[in-house]
Formats: structure tokens, sequence, C-alpha cells
């Protein structure tokens, strides 16, 4: 497996997708959206909003992450994909550049709608460091489970739908692993076993889509 091709993989993602501004031009604003509907919902509550800002935050992050691995610059693929399948390109090289490429967007996706949160519900500012660690976790998790459940529904018809049903009930350790680090940090509680949990989830799921990515190409084929 060559390593060195993942990096010029992963920037030709990247570039088709700012050409494209999918994330950037609809799935942000919606997010961001959904973060403001939610608080009108809740109502003026001050300090409710504050308690469930996080919980929030990672909520919207998880539903509409899993349309950042469905951006159209990835689903509408196979004739590049097809090239590089001609070209030697290992799967698993290929599937770690589409992984790697949703979890770059995706942090970009938590970058922007933290400030968002921070204006809208106002939450404890503590523990800035584990939560940082949490959120690339997160992302890491959430981009590579995202690829696989693509991988695994492409010949699919109802893929769009079918993804984040797979995605959401398995990344909810991920989700439950941030929320709490927040938690501790409000209540001096070590964040330690919470990020483990978030470790231990994301190897499993890399794990899982490195093994898969050369049956699953073989059975496209």
């Amino acid at each position: 497996m060559n390593a060195s091709l993942v990096r010029p993989l992963v920037r030709a993602e990247l570039r088709a997708e700012f050409r494209a501004g999918e994330v950037v031009m609809t799935t942000i604003p919606f997010a961001a959206s959904g973060l403001l509907v939610a608080a009108i919902a809740i109502g003026a509550d001050t300090p409710l909003l504050r308690r469930v800002g996080p919980g929030m935050l990672w909520t919207i992050v998880l539903l509409f992450g899993s349309f950042v691995t469905l951006r159209r610059t990835v689903s509408g693929e196979p004739t590049r994909q097809e090239v590089l399948t001609l070209l030697g390109v290992d799967p698993v090289i290929q599937w770690v550049a589409r992984a790697a490429s949703s979890t770059v967007l995706l942090l970009g996706v938590i970058a922007v709608l933290v400030p968002v949160t921070v204006v809208i519900y106002d939450p404890p500012l503590t523990g800035l460091a584990a939560q940082a660690v949490a959120a690339v976790l997160v992302a890491v998790g959430l981009g590579a489970l995202g690829t696989l459940a693509a991988d695994l529904t492409a010949s699919t018809r109802s893929r769009t739908s079918l993804v984040p049903l797979i995605v959401t009930p398995l990344t909810l350790p991920l989700v439950l692993a941030a929320v709490q680090v927040q938690e501790g940090a409000v209540y001096a509680a070590s964040p330690w076993p919470w990020l483990l949990l978030a470790a231990l989830t994301d190897v499993t799921i890399v794990l899982a889509g490195l093994l898969a990515a050369r049956p699953l190409q073989e059975g496209a084929v």
C-alpha cells in the first residue's frame, strides 16, 4: 500500500468539494439554522439553553455530518474510481483518502458550528483542550463510518436515506463521549475515560473500513 498517494488524492477530493461548494453553501447553513431553530423551540430559558447547548451541537453534527460523506463530489465519482482502479491504486488507499477528506470537511463544519453554539446557547467554556480532542475524534469516526456506509450502499437506490440510518446509531458512542467530556469539564471530572471510548470507537470503525475496502470494490466490479 503506497501511503504517499493518500495526500494527492485528499487534495483532489477537497478541490472538487471547494469548487462544488456543497458543504459550505448547503450543509453548514442548514446545520446552523438547526441550532437556531432548536434554541427558539426551547425558549428563553437561559440556564436550560446553556445546559443543552453542547448536546444540541453534537446532535446537529451527527445528523448533518452523514450528508458530508454523501456530497455529490463523492457520490458522483464512479468514473474517477474506475480510473484509479485501472491505474492500480489500492482500494484501501482510495478509501483512506475519501475518509480523510470527509474528516477534514467535518472538522470545518464543527469549527463553524462551535462559535454559532457559543453565541446562541452560551455554554460554559471550560476544558477546551479535552473538548478539542473529542471534536477531532468525532470527526474521524464520523468521516470513516460515513465513507464505509456510503460504500456499503453504493449499489442501492435509497443510498441517501440508508447511510444516515447506518451511521446514526453506530456513532452514538462518539456523541455521548463528546457530551460527557463537556459535562466533565463543568464538574471537574476526568475526560479520559470518555476520550478513550471515542478513540476505541474510531479504531474499530477505521479497521472495519480498511478490511472492507477491497471486498467492497471487488463486489462492485
